[in-house]
């Protein structure tokens, strides 16, 4: 891999960190490093899609990680990469991309801190910071649905893997939108 890269010519692109991780020997890495670059694949389904190159899993569905990675053109030439032609979707579309997110993210965040169930229609209509969208989520007796079910009956495990995923998309999203040019320094403050 390290090779393909080499030959892509984005070295100036890849942060230090992730160089690093990148380049380190199988097994060298500690496993909290491995686990934060897994995640990495959920902000990067936002990335092939802005460009677009796949579909955007719904907000409560993992991404399968090597098939986008596939659609992006990983371990292939630079010109059947997405690096030969880059086209990003329009402004309009990422907009209400972050505002998902941004709604997503908070209501997980928040269920975290305060595990109550909420009429998160009604919250976002009023929130007076945001901006906030439910254009894209589904509810369920007036709360965030997570694979059908409401925020506060399914396991804790899955709240915990909903917000992680929200996390890194919401800042992928903000990466887009400028929030930072270099991404680990974007912020998802919820």
């Amino acid at each position: 891999m390290c090779v393909w890269l080499d030959h892509l010519g984005i070295n100036d692109e890849i942060e230090p960190s992730e160089d690093a991780v990148i380049r380190a020997p199988i097994g060298a890495t500690n496993r909290q490093t491995v686990i934060n670059a897994a995640w990495r694949s959920e902000a990067m389904a936002v990335l092939a899609w802005a460009l677009p190159r796949a579909d955007l899993p719904r907000y409560d569905e993992r991404d399968g990680g090597y098939e986008t990675a596939a659609k992006l053109g990983f371990l292939v030439k630079r010109e059947q990469t997405v690096l030969a032609c880059p086209l990003l979707r329009p402004l309009p579309e990422i907009l209400q991309g972050a505002k998902t997110y941004l709604t997503v993210h908070w209501r997980l965040r928040e269920y975290s801190v305060r595990p109550d169930v909420i009429d998160f229609k009604r919250y976002v209509s009023r929130a007076t910071w945001g901006p906030l969208s439910l254009a894209d989520v589904a509810l369920v007796e007036g709360d965030l649905a997570i694979r059908g079910e409401r925020i506060d009956r399914v396991p804790e495990d899955w709240r915990e893997l909903m917000r992680s995923m929200a996390r890194e998309r919401h800042n992928a999203f903000n990466w887009l939108l400028g929030f930072a040019p270099i991404y680990s320094e974007v912020e998802t403050t919820t």
